[in-house]
Protein backbone atom coordinates (compact mmCIF):
# COMPACT_ATOMS: atom_id res chain seq x y z
CA UNK A 1 0.00 0.00 0.00
CA UNK A 2 1.40 3.32 -0.70
CA UNK A 3 1.74 5.69 1.80
CA UNK A 4 2.32 9.74 2.06
CA UNK A 5 5.72 10.57 2.78
CA UNK A 6 6.06 15.05 3.86
CA UNK A 7 9.92 15.48 4.05
CA UNK A 8 10.95 17.77 6.84
CA UNK A 9 14.54 18.40 7.61
CA UNK A 10 14.78 19.71 10.98
CA UNK A 11 17.97 19.74 13.25
CA UNK A 12 17.56 20.90 16.77
CA UNK A 13 20.49 21.42 19.14
CA UNK A 14 19.89 22.98 22.95
CA UNK A 15 23.57 22.49 23.70
CA UNK A 16 25.76 22.22 20.72
CA UNK A 17 28.41 19.72 20.11
CA UNK A 18 30.45 18.27 17.52
CA UNK A 19 29.11 15.23 17.40
CA UNK A 20 25.27 15.43 15.90
CA UNK A 21 22.00 14.38 17.48
CA UNK A 22 18.67 14.29 15.66
CA UNK A 23 16.02 16.32 17.57
CA UNK A 24 12.27 16.90 16.77
CA UNK A 25 10.58 20.03 15.98
CA UNK A 26 10.23 20.40 19.32
CA UNK A 27 13.74 19.87 20.74
CA UNK A 28 13.33 16.73 22.10
CA UNK A 29 15.87 14.23 21.78
CA UNK A 30 15.56 11.25 19.17
CA UNK A 31 16.69 8.12 20.79
CA UNK A 32 15.82 4.77 22.28
CA UNK A 33 13.60 4.50 25.21
CA UNK A 34 15.99 3.65 28.26
CA UNK A 35 13.30 0.55 29.29
CA UNK A 36 13.54 -0.98 26.01
CA UNK A 37 15.47 -3.73 24.71
CA UNK A 38 17.12 -3.15 21.47
CA UNK A 39 16.77 -6.75 19.51
CA UNK A 40 19.25 -6.89 16.40
CA UNK A 41 18.89 -9.54 13.91
CA UNK A 42 21.80 -9.86 11.72
CA UNK A 43 22.00 -11.70 8.16
CA UNK A 44 25.59 -12.61 7.56
CA UNK A 45 25.25 -14.05 3.54
CA UNK A 46 27.97 -12.00 2.02
CA UNK A 47 30.06 -13.21 -0.98
CA UNK A 48 32.86 -10.83 0.77
CA UNK A 49 33.05 -12.54 3.71
CA UNK A 50 32.69 -15.89 5.87
CA UNK A 51 29.52 -16.32 7.92
CA UNK A 52 31.58 -16.48 10.93
CA UNK A 53 33.76 -13.56 10.29
CA UNK A 54 31.05 -10.98 9.97
CA UNK A 55 29.09 -12.35 12.82
CA UNK A 56 32.53 -11.43 14.89
CA UNK A 57 32.89 -8.04 13.40
CA UNK A 58 29.62 -6.81 13.99
CA UNK A 59 29.35 -8.72 17.35
CA UNK A 60 32.39 -6.30 17.89
CA UNK A 61 31.13 -2.95 16.41
CA UNK A 62 27.65 -3.71 18.61
CA UNK A 63 30.02 -3.77 21.83
CA UNK A 64 31.62 -0.34 21.02
CA UNK A 65 28.35 1.37 21.90
CA UNK A 66 25.98 -1.10 23.90
CA UNK A 67 29.13 -0.84 26.74
CA UNK A 68 27.76 3.21 26.99
CA UNK A 69 24.32 2.88 26.76
CA UNK A 70 21.79 1.76 29.55
CA UNK A 71 19.61 -0.57 27.24
CA UNK A 72 19.91 -4.41 26.65
CA UNK A 73 21.46 -5.10 23.33
CA UNK A 74 21.09 -8.07 22.13
CA UNK A 75 22.48 -9.77 18.40
CA UNK A 76 21.14 -12.98 16.87
CA UNK A 77 22.15 -14.04 13.44
CA UNK A 78 18.47 -15.05 11.68
CA UNK A 79 20.10 -14.92 8.00
CA UNK A 80 16.32 -14.74 6.71
CA UNK A 81 16.98 -11.04 5.84
CA UNK A 82 15.09 -8.11 5.87
CA UNK A 83 11.61 -8.75 8.11
CA UNK A 84 8.98 -6.24 9.00
CA UNK A 85 8.82 -4.79 12.42
CA UNK A 86 12.44 -5.90 13.81
CA UNK A 87 15.58 -4.41 13.92
CA UNK A 88 17.93 -5.61 11.03
CA UNK A 89 21.52 -5.83 9.75
CA UNK A 90 21.54 -7.20 6.46
CA UNK A 91 23.62 -7.02 2.90
CA UNK A 92 21.90 -6.40 -0.33
CA UNK A 93 23.28 -7.19 -3.32
CA UNK A 94 21.07 -5.19 -5.50
CA UNK A 95 22.11 -2.09 -6.24
CA UNK A 96 18.92 -0.61 -7.25
CA UNK A 97 18.27 -0.53 -3.50
CA UNK A 98 20.61 2.30 -3.43
CA UNK A 99 20.25 5.73 -4.69
CA UNK A 100 23.67 6.73 -5.61
CA UNK A 101 26.85 4.31 -6.62
CA UNK A 102 29.10 5.68 -3.77
CA UNK A 103 26.43 4.10 -1.15
CA UNK A 104 28.10 1.24 0.92
CA UNK A 105 25.60 1.38 3.72
CA UNK A 106 22.48 2.77 4.69
CA UNK A 107 21.01 2.93 8.09
CA UNK A 108 17.05 3.77 8.53
CA UNK A 109 14.90 3.96 11.47
CA UNK A 110 10.87 4.56 12.46
CA UNK A 111 10.50 7.16 15.34
CA UNK A 112 7.06 7.50 17.49
CA UNK A 113 6.45 11.15 16.84
CA UNK A 114 4.78 11.47 20.10
CA UNK A 115 7.60 10.27 21.83
CA UNK A 116 10.16 10.68 19.80
CA UNK A 117 11.45 6.89 21.00
CA UNK A 118 12.95 5.34 18.30
CA UNK A 119 10.38 2.20 17.14
CA UNK A 120 12.43 0.52 14.77
CA UNK A 121 15.81 0.73 12.85
CA UNK A 122 17.90 -1.48 10.08
CA UNK A 123 21.27 -1.38 8.78
CA UNK A 124 22.05 -2.04 4.87
CA UNK A 125 25.39 -2.77 3.84
CA UNK A 126 25.67 -2.57 0.05
CA UNK A 127 28.24 -5.17 -1.44
CA UNK A 128 26.65 -5.42 -4.71
CA UNK A 129 29.37 -2.94 -5.88
CA UNK A 130 31.71 -2.82 -3.05
CA UNK A 131 34.18 -5.59 -0.87
CA UNK A 132 34.77 -5.57 2.40
CA UNK A 133 37.27 -6.40 4.38
CA UNK A 134 38.05 -8.87 7.54
CA UNK A 135 41.61 -7.02 8.10
CA UNK A 136 40.80 -4.13 10.76
CA UNK A 137 44.13 -2.21 9.38
CA UNK A 138 42.38 -2.03 5.79
CA UNK A 139 40.06 0.90 5.15
CA UNK A 140 37.98 -1.00 4.05
CA UNK A 141 37.24 -2.97 7.22
CA UNK A 142 33.72 -3.90 7.23
CA UNK A 143 33.94 -3.04 11.67
CA UNK A 144 34.94 0.81 10.33
CA UNK A 145 31.39 0.58 8.27
CA UNK A 146 29.58 -1.12 10.79
CA UNK A 147 30.52 0.86 14.24
CA UNK A 148 30.27 4.29 12.16
CA UNK A 149 26.32 3.34 11.40
CA UNK A 150 25.75 1.80 14.92
CA UNK A 151 25.87 5.29 15.81
CA UNK A 152 23.89 6.51 13.71
CA UNK A 153 21.30 3.63 14.56
CA UNK A 154 21.58 4.77 18.59
CA UNK A 155 20.62 8.72 16.96
CA UNK A 156 24.13 10.06 16.03
CA UNK A 157 25.19 12.02 13.23
CA UNK A 158 28.31 13.01 11.50
CA UNK A 159 31.39 14.64 13.74
CA UNK A 160 33.57 16.88 12.36
CA UNK A 161 36.76 15.08 14.73
CA UNK A 162 39.24 13.73 12.40
CA UNK A 163 39.85 10.66 14.74
CA UNK A 164 35.70 10.00 15.49
CA UNK A 165 33.84 6.70 14.33
CA UNK A 166 31.48 9.17 13.38
CA UNK A 167 33.65 11.12 11.43
CA UNK A 168 31.75 11.89 7.69
CA UNK A 169 34.56 9.99 5.49
CA UNK A 170 35.57 6.31 5.49
CA UNK A 171 39.32 5.97 7.59
CA UNK A 172 41.17 3.27 9.79
CA UNK A 173 40.80 2.96 12.44
CA UNK A 174 36.85 3.97 12.89
CA UNK A 175 36.12 0.56 14.28
CA UNK A 176 36.37 1.74 17.68
CA UNK A 177 35.27 4.79 19.53
CA UNK A 178 36.86 8.13 19.71
CA UNK A 179 36.41 10.58 22.87
CA UNK A 180 34.28 12.48 20.82
CA UNK A 181 32.07 9.51 20.25
CA UNK A 182 32.15 8.73 23.70
CA UNK A 183 30.88 12.52 24.24
CA UNK A 184 27.91 12.01 21.96
CA UNK A 185 26.72 8.92 23.18
CA UNK A 186 27.07 9.73 27.17
CA UNK A 187 24.66 12.66 26.28
CA UNK A 188 22.24 10.85 24.70
CA UNK A 189 21.78 7.98 27.32
CA UNK A 190 23.96 8.90 30.52
CA UNK A 191 25.98 11.66 32.01
CA UNK A 192 29.78 11.72 33.07
CA UNK A 193 31.67 12.17 35.72
CA UNK A 194 34.32 13.17 33.23
CA UNK A 195 35.00 17.25 32.88
CA UNK A 196 33.64 19.97 30.37
CA UNK A 197 34.95 23.48 29.16
CA UNK A 198 32.38 25.93 27.90
CA UNK A 199 32.23 29.04 26.63
CA UNK A 200 31.07 31.56 24.10
CA UNK A 201 32.37 32.22 20.44
CA UNK A 202 31.80 36.23 19.65
CA UNK A 203 33.95 38.23 17.23
CA UNK A 204 33.07 42.22 16.32
CA UNK A 205 33.46 45.30 18.11
CA UNK A 206 29.67 44.50 19.69
CA UNK A 207 30.84 41.08 21.11
CA UNK A 208 28.03 39.54 18.39
CA UNK A 209 27.92 35.59 19.00
CA UNK A 210 28.90 33.36 16.16
CA UNK A 211 26.99 30.47 15.18
CA UNK A 212 28.19 27.18 13.74
CA UNK A 213 31.88 27.74 15.12
CA UNK A 214 34.09 24.41 15.85
CA UNK A 215 35.73 24.48 18.98
CA UNK A 216 38.12 21.66 19.63
CA UNK A 217 39.62 20.62 23.33
CA UNK A 218 43.54 19.40 22.38
CA UNK A 219 45.12 17.57 25.00
CA UNK A 220 49.15 18.17 25.73
CA UNK A 221 49.27 14.72 27.26
CA UNK A 222 48.02 12.57 24.04
CA UNK A 223 49.18 15.15 21.60
CA UNK A 224 45.55 14.53 20.13
CA UNK A 225 41.99 16.40 19.82
CA UNK A 226 39.99 14.45 22.71
CA UNK A 227 36.56 16.34 21.99
CA UNK A 228 35.17 19.27 20.37
CA UNK A 229 31.49 21.35 20.14
CA UNK A 230 29.92 23.25 18.06
CA UNK A 231 28.61 26.94 18.95
CA UNK A 232 24.85 27.10 19.17
CA UNK A 233 22.98 30.51 17.94
CA UNK A 234 24.08 31.84 20.87
CA UNK A 235 27.62 31.37 20.32
CA UNK A 236 27.72 28.40 23.76
CA UNK A 237 29.30 26.10 23.79
CA UNK A 238 30.28 22.80 25.95
CA UNK A 239 33.05 20.33 24.81
CA UNK A 240 32.15 17.67 27.43
CA UNK A 241 33.73 14.11 28.47
CA UNK A 242 37.14 15.35 29.05
CA UNK A 243 39.24 13.18 31.06
CA UNK A 244 40.52 14.49 33.87
CA UNK A 245 44.44 15.49 34.95
CA UNK A 246 45.29 16.81 31.40
CA UNK A 247 45.62 20.13 29.85
CA UNK A 248 43.63 21.52 27.25
CA UNK A 249 43.88 23.95 24.52
CA UNK A 250 41.04 25.25 22.63
CA UNK A 251 41.46 25.47 18.56
CA UNK A 252 38.37 27.36 17.24
CA UNK A 253 37.78 27.53 13.67
CA UNK A 254 34.74 27.66 10.93
CA UNK A 255 32.70 24.55 10.49
CA UNK A 256 32.81 22.97 7.06
CA UNK A 257 31.59 20.39 4.48
CA UNK A 258 28.42 21.84 6.05
CA UNK A 259 26.74 19.26 3.34
CA UNK A 260 27.45 16.31 5.63
CA UNK A 261 25.95 17.98 8.46
CA UNK A 262 21.78 18.63 9.52
CA UNK A 263 20.20 21.10 7.98
CA UNK A 264 20.18 22.82 11.02
CA UNK A 265 24.16 24.24 10.45
CA UNK A 266 23.15 25.27 6.64
CA UNK A 267 23.49 28.42 7.08
CA UNK A 268 26.59 28.83 9.17
CA UNK A 269 28.80 32.27 8.00
CA UNK A 270 32.31 32.42 8.08
CA UNK A 271 32.40 35.58 6.32
CA UNK A 272 32.95 37.81 8.91
CA UNK A 273 36.64 39.43 8.32
CA UNK A 274 37.29 42.78 6.12
CA UNK A 275 36.63 42.49 2.80
CA UNK A 276 33.78 39.39 3.38
CA UNK A 277 37.15 37.73 4.10
CA UNK A 278 36.38 34.25 6.34
CA UNK A 279 37.95 33.88 10.04
CA UNK A 280 40.74 31.76 10.36
CA UNK A 281 41.20 28.69 12.49
CA UNK A 282 42.83 30.39 16.09
CA UNK A 283 44.13 28.90 20.12
CA UNK A 284 42.58 30.43 22.70
CA UNK A 285 45.14 32.67 24.39
CA UNK A 286 44.81 35.67 26.67
CA UNK A 287 44.39 39.48 25.82
CA UNK A 288 47.51 40.15 27.42
CA UNK A 289 50.18 41.46 24.53
CA UNK A 290 52.37 38.73 25.85
CA UNK A 291 50.44 36.54 25.67
CA UNK A 292 49.91 36.47 21.66
CA UNK A 293 50.52 33.14 20.26
CA UNK A 294 51.26 31.86 23.47
CA UNK A 295 48.10 29.47 23.72
CA UNK A 296 46.48 29.49 27.08
CA UNK A 297 46.55 25.77 28.72
CA UNK A 298 42.96 24.90 30.42
CA UNK A 299 43.62 22.10 33.33
CA UNK A 300 41.15 20.13 33.78
CA UNK A 301 41.21 17.79 37.24
CA UNK A 302 38.74 16.39 39.62
CA UNK A 303 38.55 19.97 42.00
CA UNK A 304 38.03 21.97 38.93
CA UNK A 305 36.37 20.00 36.19
CA UNK A 306 33.89 22.08 35.06
CA UNK A 307 35.16 25.28 33.34
CA UNK A 308 33.80 27.91 32.24
CA UNK A 309 36.11 30.14 30.00
CA UNK A 310 33.78 32.90 29.13
CA UNK A 311 34.12 34.86 25.31
CA UNK A 312 36.46 33.25 23.01
CA UNK A 313 36.80 35.44 20.04
CA UNK A 314 37.28 33.87 16.36
CA UNK A 315 40.46 35.33 14.06
CA UNK A 316 41.13 37.10 11.05
CA UNK A 317 44.51 36.45 11.45
CA UNK A 318 47.67 33.89 12.61
CA UNK A 319 49.24 35.13 16.50
CA UNK A 320 52.42 34.08 16.90
CA UNK A 321 54.68 35.50 19.69
CA UNK A 322 56.44 38.87 19.08
CA UNK A 323 59.44 37.68 20.01
CA UNK A 324 59.75 34.88 17.93
CA UNK A 325 58.47 36.55 14.94
CA UNK A 326 61.44 39.18 15.57
CA UNK A 327 63.68 36.33 15.93
CA UNK A 328 62.79 34.84 12.19
CA UNK A 329 65.46 33.73 10.34
CA UNK A 330 68.22 33.69 13.71
CA UNK A 331 68.03 31.41 16.78
CA UNK A 332 65.38 31.78 19.02
CA UNK A 333 65.27 31.86 22.58
CA UNK A 334 62.15 30.37 24.04
CA UNK A 335 60.99 30.44 27.32
CA UNK A 336 60.61 27.56 29.39
CA UNK A 337 60.49 27.71 33.06
CA UNK A 338 58.50 29.88 35.29
CA UNK A 339 57.91 30.40 38.72
CA UNK A 340 56.09 31.78 41.78
CA UNK A 341 56.73 32.25 45.42
CA UNK A 342 56.99 27.96 45.89
CA UNK A 343 57.62 26.69 42.57
CA UNK A 344 59.43 26.47 39.79
CA UNK A 345 57.06 24.96 36.30
CA UNK A 346 59.17 24.28 32.98
CA UNK A 347 57.07 23.70 29.96
CA UNK A 348 55.89 26.43 27.01
CA UNK A 349 53.04 26.37 24.54
CA UNK A 350 53.78 28.48 20.79
CA UNK A 351 52.30 28.94 17.24
CA UNK A 352 55.12 28.66 14.74
CA UNK A 353 54.53 29.30 10.86
CA UNK A 354 56.15 29.68 7.36
CA UNK A 355 55.78 31.80 4.80
CA UNK A 356 55.25 30.52 1.31
CA UNK A 357 53.81 30.92 -1.91
CA UNK A 358 52.72 29.64 -5.21
CA UNK A 359 55.67 29.33 -7.67
CA UNK A 360 54.67 27.32 -11.34
CA UNK A 361 51.74 25.79 -9.35
CA UNK A 362 54.03 24.22 -6.31
CA UNK A 363 54.38 25.65 -2.92
CA UNK A 364 58.01 27.48 -2.27
CA UNK A 365 59.00 28.31 1.45
CA UNK A 366 60.54 31.72 1.39
CA UNK A 367 61.85 30.67 5.17
CA UNK A 368 64.36 28.08 5.44
CA UNK A 369 63.59 26.50 8.90
CA UNK A 370 63.02 28.30 12.60
CA UNK A 371 65.60 27.85 15.36
CA UNK A 372 64.91 27.23 18.70
CA UNK A 373 67.24 27.81 21.32
CA UNK A 374 66.16 25.26 24.49
CA UNK A 375 68.19 26.90 27.41
CA UNK A 376 67.68 25.15 30.83
CA UNK A 377 71.30 25.17 31.93
CA UNK A 378 70.43 27.99 34.89
CA UNK A 379 68.15 25.81 36.87
CA UNK A 380 69.12 22.75 39.20
CA UNK A 381 66.05 20.66 37.86
CA UNK A 382 67.45 17.58 39.56
CA UNK A 383 67.19 19.30 43.22
CA UNK A 384 63.90 21.05 42.50
CA UNK A 385 62.68 17.43 40.87
CA UNK A 386 64.71 15.07 42.70
CA UNK A 387 64.76 11.11 42.32
CA UNK A 388 63.33 11.57 38.91
CA UNK A 389 64.80 10.51 35.64
CA UNK A 390 64.33 14.17 33.74
CA UNK A 391 63.39 14.70 30.16
CA UNK A 392 62.49 18.19 28.48
CA UNK A 393 59.12 16.46 26.46
CA UNK A 394 58.85 18.55 22.51
CA UNK A 395 55.76 17.83 20.46
CA UNK A 396 55.47 19.89 17.29
CA UNK A 397 51.46 19.29 15.93
CA UNK A 398 50.50 20.60 12.40
CA UNK A 399 47.82 17.57 11.45
CA UNK A 400 44.93 18.01 13.74
CA UNK A 401 44.54 21.51 12.76
CA UNK A 402 44.75 20.50 8.77
CA UNK A 403 47.77 22.58 8.15
CA UNK A 404 49.46 21.00 4.83
CA UNK A 405 52.92 21.08 6.52
CA UNK A 406 54.62 18.17 7.27
CA UNK A 407 58.16 19.23 9.39
CA UNK A 408 61.40 17.98 9.93
CA UNK A 409 63.76 18.40 13.01
CA UNK A 410 66.91 18.51 13.68
CA UNK A 411 68.51 18.38 16.83
CA UNK A 412 71.85 19.36 18.30
CA UNK A 413 73.50 18.98 21.59
CA UNK A 414 77.60 19.60 22.47
CA UNK A 415 77.71 15.78 22.96
CA UNK A 416 76.21 14.73 19.49
CA UNK A 417 78.71 13.75 17.32
CA UNK A 418 76.34 14.41 14.49
CA UNK A 419 72.95 16.61 14.66
CA UNK A 420 69.89 14.22 15.14
CA UNK A 421 67.31 14.96 12.60
CA UNK A 422 63.62 13.35 12.76
CA UNK A 423 61.78 12.66 10.84
CA UNK A 424 63.82 10.88 8.05
CA UNK A 425 62.26 11.46 4.70
CA UNK A 426 63.21 8.49 3.52
CA UNK A 427 62.03 6.23 5.85
CA UNK A 428 58.25 5.14 6.31
CA UNK A 429 56.02 7.74 7.63
CA UNK A 430 54.83 6.72 11.22
CA UNK A 431 51.82 4.85 11.59
CA UNK A 432 49.51 4.92 14.62
CA UNK A 433 48.07 2.11 16.23
CA UNK A 434 44.92 1.97 13.68
CA UNK A 435 46.97 1.90 10.83
CA UNK A 436 46.85 6.26 10.18
CA UNK A 437 49.49 8.32 8.52
CA UNK A 438 51.24 10.30 11.19
CA UNK A 439 53.00 13.37 10.70
CA UNK A 440 53.37 14.68 13.93
CA UNK A 441 56.46 14.97 15.94
CA UNK A 442 57.39 13.84 19.64
CA UNK A 443 60.91 14.46 21.24
CA UNK A 444 61.93 13.69 24.30
CA UNK A 445 65.26 15.20 25.20
CA UNK A 446 67.26 13.76 28.14
CA UNK A 447 68.35 15.98 31.42
CA UNK A 448 71.78 15.45 33.04
CA UNK A 449 72.09 16.12 36.64
CA UNK A 450 75.58 18.71 35.28
CA UNK A 451 73.05 21.17 34.62
CA UNK A 452 75.38 23.24 32.39
CA UNK A 453 75.02 20.14 29.82
CA UNK A 454 70.64 21.09 29.14
CA UNK A 455 70.93 23.42 26.43
CA UNK A 456 70.07 22.12 23.08
CA UNK A 457 69.18 23.56 19.44
CA UNK A 458 66.08 22.58 17.66
CA UNK A 459 66.00 23.43 14.00
CA UNK A 460 62.50 22.97 11.99
CA UNK A 461 62.39 22.83 8.54
CA UNK A 462 58.87 22.89 6.56
CA UNK A 463 58.04 20.45 3.49
CA UNK A 464 54.83 20.90 1.91
CA UNK A 465 52.40 18.03 2.71
CA UNK A 466 51.02 18.63 -0.53
CA UNK A 467 54.60 17.33 -2.56
CA UNK A 468 53.38 13.99 -1.24
CA UNK A 469 50.16 13.99 -3.28
CA UNK A 470 49.57 11.45 -5.64
CA UNK A 471 50.42 8.91 -2.91
CA UNK A 472 48.34 6.56 -0.65
CA UNK A 473 50.44 8.34 2.11
CA UNK A 474 48.60 11.52 1.43
CA UNK A 475 45.04 10.26 1.56
CA UNK A 476 45.68 8.77 4.46
CA UNK A 477 46.75 11.64 6.49
CA UNK A 478 43.66 13.99 5.92
CA UNK A 479 42.15 12.29 2.95
CA UNK A 480 39.37 14.58 1.68
CA UNK A 481 39.15 16.72 4.49
CA UNK A 482 41.91 18.56 3.56
CA UNK A 483 40.34 20.12 0.68
CA UNK A 484 37.19 20.75 2.63
CA UNK A 485 38.82 22.53 5.69
CA UNK A 486 40.50 24.69 2.99
CA UNK A 487 43.27 25.33 5.43
CA UNK A 488 46.05 26.72 3.42
CA UNK A 489 48.13 28.14 6.25
CA UNK A 490 51.92 26.21 7.08
CA UNK A 491 51.44 26.61 10.70
CA UNK A 492 52.73 24.47 13.68
CA UNK A 493 52.08 24.47 17.59
CA UNK A 494 55.01 23.98 19.47
CA UNK A 495 54.63 22.77 23.16
CA UNK A 496 57.51 21.51 25.98
CA UNK A 497 56.91 20.51 29.11
CA UNK A 498 59.07 18.59 31.79
CA UNK A 499 58.28 14.12 32.31
CA UNK A 500 60.28 11.70 33.82
CA UNK A 501 60.97 8.46 32.09
CA UNK A 502 59.14 5.20 34.39
CA UNK A 503 60.77 2.01 31.86
CA UNK A 504 59.22 2.47 28.66
CA UNK A 505 56.60 5.69 29.71
CA UNK A 506 57.13 9.43 30.09
CA UNK A 507 54.92 10.63 33.10
CA UNK A 508 54.16 14.43 33.38
CA UNK A 509 56.24 15.93 36.16
CA UNK A 510 56.21 19.93 35.43
CA UNK A 511 54.20 22.14 33.04
CA UNK A 512 53.76 25.78 32.12
CA UNK A 513 52.54 28.08 34.75
CA UNK A 514 49.49 29.54 32.41
CA UNK A 515 48.54 32.34 34.91
CA UNK A 516 44.99 33.18 35.54
CA UNK A 517 42.45 32.78 33.07
CA UNK A 518 40.81 35.54 31.51
CA UNK A 519 38.80 35.62 28.63
CA UNK A 520 38.94 37.77 25.09
CA UNK A 521 36.16 40.52 26.08
CA UNK A 522 38.80 42.84 25.69
CA UNK A 523 40.38 41.47 22.73
CA UNK A 524 37.66 40.46 19.98
CA UNK A 525 38.53 40.36 16.66
CA UNK A 526 36.77 40.28 12.84
CA UNK A 527 35.32 43.35 12.73
CA UNK A 528 32.18 42.46 10.22
CA UNK A 529 30.73 39.83 12.21
CA UNK A 530 27.19 39.68 11.65
CA UNK A 531 24.68 37.61 13.75
CA UNK A 532 23.28 33.86 12.43
CA UNK A 533 20.70 31.82 13.96
CA UNK A 534 20.35 28.07 13.18
CA UNK A 535 17.87 26.95 10.61
CA UNK A 536 15.32 25.36 12.76
CA UNK A 537 13.04 24.60 9.92
CA UNK A 538 13.87 23.40 6.49
CA UNK A 539 11.91 22.88 3.70
CA UNK A 540 9.06 20.75 2.92
CA UNK A 541 8.17 18.69 -0.10
CA UNK A 542 5.47 15.87 -0.75
CA UNK A 543 6.58 11.93 -2.23
CA UNK A 544 4.93 8.96 -2.37
CA UNK A 545 6.30 5.68 -1.31
CA UNK A 546 6.28 2.05 -0.39
CA UNK A 547 7.37 1.03 3.30
CA UNK A 548 8.90 -2.25 2.23
CA UNK A 549 11.96 -2.12 3.25
CA UNK A 550 13.25 -3.81 0.38
CA UNK A 551 11.28 -1.42 -2.20
CA UNK A 552 12.19 1.88 -0.29
CA UNK A 553 14.68 4.31 -2.25
CA UNK A 554 16.52 5.69 0.15
CA UNK A 555 18.46 8.67 -1.76
CA UNK A 556 17.80 11.01 0.77
CA UNK A 557 20.32 13.34 2.70
CA UNK A 558 21.71 12.32 5.89
CA UNK A 559 19.13 13.22 8.97
CA UNK A 560 16.45 13.93 6.28
CA UNK A 561 13.06 12.86 8.54
CA UNK A 562 10.11 11.51 6.86
CA UNK A 563 6.34 11.69 8.32
CA UNK A 564 4.72 8.17 8.15
CA UNK A 565 1.01 8.57 7.61
CA UNK A 566 0.17 5.35 10.00
CA UNK A 567 -3.42 6.63 10.78
CA UNK A 568 -4.65 3.02 9.32
CA UNK A 569 -2.20 0.29 10.55
CA UNK A 570 -3.31 -3.52 10.26
CA UNK A 571 -4.59 -5.01 13.73
CA UNK A 572 -5.46 -3.37 16.96
CA UNK A 573 -2.24 -3.35 19.03
CA UNK A 574 -0.25 -0.14 20.08
CA UNK A 575 0.75 0.30 16.53
CA UNK A 576 -2.92 1.05 15.84
CA UNK A 577 -2.64 4.29 17.90
CA UNK A 578 1.30 5.61 17.05
CA UNK A 579 2.46 8.00 14.24
CA UNK A 580 5.32 7.03 12.76
CA UNK A 581 8.40 8.92 11.51
CA UNK A 582 10.67 7.11 9.17
CA UNK A 583 14.14 8.40 9.66
CA UNK A 584 16.84 7.13 7.04
CA UNK A 585 20.29 7.90 7.94
CA UNK A 586 22.63 7.57 5.18
CA UNK A 587 26.56 6.78 5.10
CA UNK A 588 27.72 7.18 1.19
CA UNK A 589 31.64 6.37 1.47
CA UNK A 590 33.19 6.13 -1.60
CA UNK A 591 36.16 3.27 -1.41
CA UNK A 592 38.59 5.00 -3.85
CA UNK A 593 41.05 7.95 -3.15
CA UNK A 594 37.97 10.33 -2.27
CA UNK A 595 36.09 8.38 0.31
CA UNK A 596 33.45 10.89 1.18
CA UNK A 597 31.11 9.82 3.36
CA UNK A 598 27.61 11.84 3.12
Amino acid sequence: MNRLLITLIFFFSATAHSYVINRTESGEIIKWSSSKNINLFLSTSTPDLSSIDVNSIVTSSVAEWSSRVSNQVNLVTSNDGAVSGRNDIYFQSDDEFFSDSSIVAVTQYIVNSNTTYIHEADIILNDSIYTFSSNNLDTEYLGNVLTHEMGHLLGMGHSQVIESSMYYELRKGQATLHGDDDSGIRYLYGSSTLGTISGTVAGGKDALSVFGAHVTAFSLQTGEIVSAAVSDSNGDFTISNLPLNDTYFLYTEPLNNLGSLPNYYSVAKKDYCDSNQDYKGSFFQRCFGSDRGNPYGIKVNSSNKNINVGTVSIRCGLDVPGDYNRAKGSSYDISLVSSDINNYYVGSSSVGYFNSRIDAGTVKFDDVEDEYNLDLSLYDLYTYFPGKSLYLQVQVHTQPFFSPLRIVTTLDHDDFMTPSVYPNLGAPIDVDENGNYNVDVKLNLPLYADRTKNQYSLKIAPHNIDQLYGTSVVANIFSTGRYNYNESRHFYFITTRLVEKVGTDYLPVSEKNYGELTDNSSCLDASSTYQVTGNVVGSSAETLRKSVKKEDSLGLACGSVLYVDNSSPPGNGPLASLTLVAIFMLLSIKFNSSKIVE
